[in-house]
């Protein structure tokens, strides 16, 4: 791969764990990822649906489900105020060992945003709420005290969260929460595909969740794919249900110098197509 595209090309070697830890499935396999032009290449945004559940709407909300939030974050003793509670009046520190998100003044702005009128006292290093009685019924503000605990929250939607674009994985595990989705990545799953669509069995398969999830970060939607050891056509199969799923027009070659091998990702790929008659193939 370096004799052909050139060690600065290389983009990541990103560890795939097959399996759970402690079983012959859980050791690491890896990715290597290399780009025609490194200097013109761009990682994908992508955006990932959270699995959560706490997302409710117990205020009728027209934006629709919401969770909260707290408002604290860190430790910053800069950020360490109180705040009035518009509801009892008193002043609210942050919980714990926290600080608030934002020193006294942006928070002022912020909470000004959320239609709470706040002026920030100095001397006694505090917001002062200076709007009219907020009503404790009705839409919650983006920003409010809760009336049983009395602390300050903040609304998280979950069309926002839906919407916002997530990391590429320093690594890609099945059993762990920190990278979405999780199912369908261990190595079990990609056998099982094989084997639905052509019947045959092979020993290393990739899922087409792990090629999906690799070629939205780092292949453009009207992209290129090049895998030079495409044994049972993974690749093939994910840019294909890729173009189905998304619209995308992404295009693949595939290299695989075993002719038995070969054969098998032929009849996987005569497989998905058609399963997916509206697919680039």
């Amino acid at each position: 791969m370096e004799e052909i595209f050139g060690k600065r090309n290389q983009l990541y070697i990103t560890p795939w764990q097959a399996g759970k830890s402690g079983t012959g499935a859980g050791r690491a396999e890896f990715v290597v990822v290399f780009a025609r032009d490194k200097a013109a290449w761009e990682l994908q945004l992508v955006s990932r649906p959270t699995r959560s559940k706490n997302f409710s709407n117990p205020d009728n909300d027209p934006r629709g489900l919401w969770r909260k939030k707290t408002a604290a974050a860190g430790l910053n003793q800069q950020q360490r105020y109180a705040i009035q509670n518009y509801l009892s009046g008193d002043y609210v520190l942050p919980p714990g060992n926290c600080s608030w998100r934002r020193e006294p003044r942006a928070m002022v702005e912020r909470l000004a945003r959320a239609q709470l009128s706040y002026r920030y006292d100095a001397d006694k290093d505090r917001l002062d709420y200076i709007g009219p009685a907020y009503p404790a019924l009705g839409v919650l503000p983006d920003y409010f005290f809760d009336a049983k605990d009395g602390q300050l929250y903040r609304k998280e939607f979950l069309s926002v969260r839906n919407a916002r674009p997530t990391a590429f994985p320093s690594i890609i595990q099945s059993y762990n929460g920190n990278f979405p989705p999780r199912e369908g990545i261990e190595a079990k799953a990609g056998k099982a595909e094989l084997r639905a669509l052509t019947g045959e069995s092979f020993d290393t398969v990739k899922p087409v969740a792990v090629e999906k999830l690799l070629l939205e970060y780092l292949c453009p939607a009207d992209g290129l794919v090049l895998d030079f050891f495409a044994g049972t056509g993974t690749t093939g199969h994910a840019v294909l249900a890729l173009n189905r799923e998304r619209r995308h027009s992404r295009r693949c070659l595939l290299i695989e110098e075993q002719p038995d091998i070969f054969a098998i990702a032929e009849k996987r790929l005569a497989a998905v197509v058609a399963t997916l008659p509206s697919a680039n193939a």
